[in-house]
């Protein structure tokens, strides 16, 4: 049977009646006694409050993982970095019977990542590459695809756990506004990280305010959304201040909650941070693909807009800056661009993958000659700046991105820490058992964090 690329370290794709898979021996029940296999399927996933995991024969690192669908569809499929991992944004489940629908992954036993059944997938047949040149190429037309998708995507009904779905995030909805048998569901493997990592809730919580920031630099304005510490007060500062990107995607996953834990445990110093948010979707890949006008809006204004209204530091050694994705690329971007502001980077699942920004065809939809990794070079050349970096990456974050054939987001990342540690940079490095969404970087955020503000 076929195995789809990037899926044989990290987990194999089974079409369904490979040998081994767990599909193939519900298949053959199904077949005996379709009325007796689905009623003893449905009752084996209550139980299991979720896809069914069991071992894997000789192999202690992975575990199959079967999902299973219920309900009329031409075609169903999962959403997940599990599929992205095989290069694609959604794999097909094999009809069992009637409206039973199930795929069984080898995945890793310590992951947890989401995912989604997509009932008439308005992605079948795209690769990741198609869908990626279509976002860069035709903005448009990509966001009324992630519109079908996210219309047509579903919880699993089983699982209890769930997040705001991270396709609204991407096709510029609101995730948290999104119906609830619309979330992502949640894979949390036997050995993967407790989320509610580093401690118990806080007695207290921050306190989260939203604002309307102008830029004269950009000529645009914004979301900001101001975080203060349990306990903030004027003259107990200055406060450290930590800018995050992607406002939507902090907010919406709560990214605060860990601030005040690392906090309550004295883990970190009460600090303030500062949300940005986003124009549109299409202007954030604009924003964000390592342009010095965002940064310098970010130096320049923003901060001078913060330190009017709230008693925060001027210390570049203890002013951090955050994102995920593009948004940890201009993390890192930024620290190394403007050392004088910014004294921390922390970037998760960082887009150090793109082209030149300089260069023809833009930094995101390079030609087939054109080189990968422009943020690695240009890190490389640099002189040696006074700052200290965060870099994490997932391990299903291991496939080709988009036209660019030459790297994989993790290796783009392995690249860019093994040149800062060369050039003697302190860099904090992490693969996390996870892929590219939420429930990988809300785990990973605080490790980050106590890392650049961490008290011993």
């Amino acid at each position: 049977m076929k195995r789809m690329a990037g899926m044989d370290q990290e987990g194999v794709y089974q079409e369904g009646l490979d040998q081994d898979s767990p599909v193939r021996r519900w298949a053959e029940m199904f077949r005996e006694n379709a009325r007796s296999a689905e009623a003893r399927l449905r009752q084996e996933l209550q139980a299991a409050g979720g896809p069914l995991v069991e071992p894997v024969d000789g192999d202690p690192l992975h575990m199959w993982v079967t999902f299973v669908y219920f309900g009329p569809a031409a075609r169903v499929s999962l959403h997940s970095s599990l599929a992205m991992a095989a290069g694609v944004p959604t794999l097909p489940l094999v009809r069992l019977a009637g409206d039973v629908w199930a795929v069984a992954l080898k995945v890793r036993h310590d992951v947890a990542t989401t995912y989604q059944f997509v009932v008439d997938d308005p992605l079948a047949g795209l690769s990741l590459d198609d869908l990626f040149r279509l976002t860069v190429r035709d903005p448009a037309r990509a966001a009324a695809l992630m519109a079908q998708l996210n219309a047509s995507a579903v919880a699993d009904p089983c699982n209890p756990h769930r997040m705001p779905p991270q396709n609204a995030w991407s096709a510029g909805r609101d995730p948290a506004a999104e119906p609830e048998e619309r979330w992502d569901s949640v894979l949390t493997m036997p050995a993967a990280q407790p989320l509610d990592w580093p401690g118990p809730p806080a007695a207290e919580r921050g306190r989260l305010e939203q604002h309307t920031f102008t830029s004269t630099r950009l000529g645009n304005q914004r979301v900001a959304a101001v975080y203060t510490p349990p306990g903030y007060r004027p003259d107990a500062g200055p406060y450290p201040l930590l800018v995050c990107l992607d406002a939507e995607l902090m907010v919406t996953w709560d990214f605060a909650e860990p601030m005040d834990r690392l906090i309550a445990a004295g883990r970190i110093p009460p600090l303030v941070a500062v949300y940005v948010g986003n124009i549109d979707p299409g202007m954030r890949m604009v924003e964000l693909a390592a342009n010095a006008g965002f940064v310098a809006m970010l130096a320049d204004e923003l901060l001078p807009w913060i330190r009017q209204r709230l008693a925060v530091t001027t210390d570049p050694s203890q002013t951090l800056i955050a994102g995920a994705s593009l948004g940890g690329l201009t993390a890192v971007y930024a620290a190394l661009e403007r050392p004088d502001i910014f004294g921390g980077a922390l970037s998760m699942s960082g887009s150090f993958w793109i082209g030149d920004p300089a260069g023809p065809s833009g930094p995101l939809a390079p030609g087939p000659y054109d080189e990968p990794e422009w943020p690695v070079r240009w890190a490389a050349q640099l002189p040696r700046r006074p700052v200290r970096i965060w870099l994490d990456a997932g391990i299903l974050e291991n496939t080709p991105v988009g036209p660019i054939q030459g790297t994989t987001l993790l290796a783009s990342n392995r690249h860019l820490r093994n040149v800062l540690q060369a050039r003697g940079y302190e860099v904090g490095y992490y693969e996390a058992p996870g892929g590219h969404d939420p429930a990988s970087w809300i785990r990973t955020f605080p490790r980050g964090l106590a890392w650049l503000l961490g008290r011993s």
